[in-house]
């Protein structure tokens, strides 16, 4: 991605239409309708992608995402160069708790290593806090139980509390409470159900957000397997898909 806000806004006949903002779910974050997304191009380009930052800023960007492993830091080393003279840029950051990007990467999770983590992103980023901070990827409910209950939800807590991050999540659903005004769940690419919380809580009778999520996921997890099941001819063999 290439951007000239000079260019852009000559070809809309001199003037960039004015960028919307809207509350971060029910944060006090207040974010510009598009964002930046920091995962690529720091290692390729530097000096592009710090141009093609401040051309996004420029055009009225507020929000950039970005995490400790993108591209081995170097994404937030060059949005630390980038961001210079701009601590209005809401940032996002993530911490890894598995040894590698593969879906079946190994849970690697400690409060010291997620610790660690944040403090070597406060270095690259040139700041003395994030204002998100996420858990990042976390892929299974086996590992998502470990990170709630290893002490890593607790380290969050405490950077929180140390003005460290503003905001926190993971994948846990009183934070998705808290963070959206819409949610939608879904299982294997289909949407299970979608809406605000109250019309949730309304159309499925369940208060507990995380409760209305198991009984969806689980529901259609044992029609998914039944109609795996009848397209293979047969009951599936133990242990497979399950």
């Amino acid at each position: 991605m290439r951007t000239n806000p000079e260019a852009s806004a000559a070809a809309m006949g001199g003037k960039l239409p004015d960028m919307l903002y809207r509350r971060l779910g029910r944060t006090n974050l207040r974010v510009s309708e598009l964002g930046y997304g920091a995962a690529r191009g720091a290692v390729e380009n530097r000096q592009q992608f710090i141009s093609t930052v401040k051309s996004a800023i420029a055009a009225g960007i507020n929000f950039v995402d970005t995490a400790a492993d993108y591209e081995d830091g170097a994404s937030e080393e060059a949005l630390g160069e980038a961001l210079r003279g701009h601590d209005d840029v809401i940032v996002e950051t993530k911490y890894r708790p598995y040894d590698g990007w593969a879906p079946a990467a190994n849970y690697t999770g400690s409060p010291g290593a997620l610790v660690a983590s944040v403090e070597r992103s406060l270095r690259r980023l040139r700041r003395d806090h994030v204002d998100i901070l996420l858990g990042h990827g976390i892929r299974t409910l086996e590992s998502l139980d470990r990170f709630m209950s290893d002490g890593c939800w607790d380290a969050m807590v405490r950077l929180r509390d140390q003005g460290k991050c503003v905001v926190f999540s993971t994948h846990i659903m009183r934070e998705a409470e808290r963070l959206c005004d819409r949610i939608a769940i879904m299982h294997r690419g289909r949407i299970l159900a979608e809406g605000t919380l109250d019309q949730l809580r309304g159309q499925h009778g369940q208060m507990d957000l995380e409760e209305l999520f198991y009984q969806l996921i689980s529901r259609r997890e044992e029609q998914y397997l039944r109609e795996q099941e009848l397209a293979a001819g047969g009951p599936l063999p133990a242990g497979k898909n399950r």
